[in-house]
């Protein structure tokens, strides 16, 4: 079987790069196109693979199906993979008759007919494959889970040694935390906490922190990695009423393979 990834940062993994042919490979300016080009680029060459793995962003693959369709009008689809969808469903349990409620009801119908031109949806959570088929009208044969995160230094040698000095501190790093319910949580504790978020959520934090709690915004990979590994403690604090998807397996992945090292 041919396989087409667009997933262009798994070089270190030797196996999928002997299995599949990545779209920058064939397509070297991959990386600085928009949407609708990629589709496009992504359908031209697309006749000549038996698949097509697409990564986290659905309007790709729903642009996709028709430029497919216009450039190879008599020659049959490829099957359609698509992996890494994180898809906050919480926002269609109630849709009410307003600009918002119509808007996330045309997110609902585009959703709906981006699970029906997919042959196979990877999930990272046992959890969403019947809340995706329930909320999107599907099958739950249409999804597969798969755990996310994959690092080629996850598994090393017994011998290798940390060499990142401890720290008394806790962390909650990621985003679309409960970081509320953390900083209650240490606020007037003898405890000291850090924070690693994205700017998205910077908005939902209080202006003034309590003093022993340090806040990082939007760091560079290494400096969240190391900030994990120097960690007494991390917690992964979730909403309970928003962001019904996955989240926290990169945290929770990161601390594992901290511990081990």
């Amino acid at each position: 079987m041919k396989i087409l990834s667009l997933i262009t940062h798994f070089q270190h993994i030797d196996s999928w790069e002997q299995s599949t042919t990545r779209i920058d490979k064939v397509v070297p300016s991959w990386a600085s196109m928009g949407r609708s080009a990629k589709a496009w680029s992504a359908a031209r060459i697309a006749s000549g693979f038996d698949c097509i793995i697409f990564f986290y962003d659905p309007l790709v693959c729903v642009l996709f199906l028709p430029y497919f369709i216009i450039q190879h009008f008599s020659k049959v689809k490829p099957k359609l993979v698509f992996t890494t969808w994180l898809c906050d469903v919480s926002v269609f349990r109630e849709m009410k008759f307003n600009p918002r409620g119509s808007y996330n009801f045309l997110r609902w119908v585009f959703f709906c007919f981006f699970v029906r031109i997919c042959d196979k949806i990877i999930v990272h959570s046992s959890y969403e494959v019947n809340l995706y088929a329930n909320v999107f009208k599907s099958k739950p044969e249409k999804f597969a889970f798969l755990p996310y995160f994959v690092r080629n230094d996850a598994l090393i040698k017994i011998d290798q040694q940390n060499t990142e000095l401890k720290e008394s501190y806790i962390i909650a790093a990621g985003r679309h935390r409960d970081f509320i319910t953390f900083i209650k949580a240490l606020e007037d504790s003898e405890y000291n906490g850090v924070i690693v978020c994205g700017d998205s959520d910077l908005q939902l934090l209080p202006l003034e922190l309590p003093s022993n709690i340090t806040l990082y915004s939007e760091i560079p990979f290494q400096k969240y990695r190391e900030l994990i590994g120097r960690a007494s403690a991390m917690v992964i604090p979730l909403c309970q009423d928003s962001m019904l998807r996955s989240l926290g397996q990169v945290a929770a992945f990161e601390a594992v393979a901290k511990k081990f090292r």
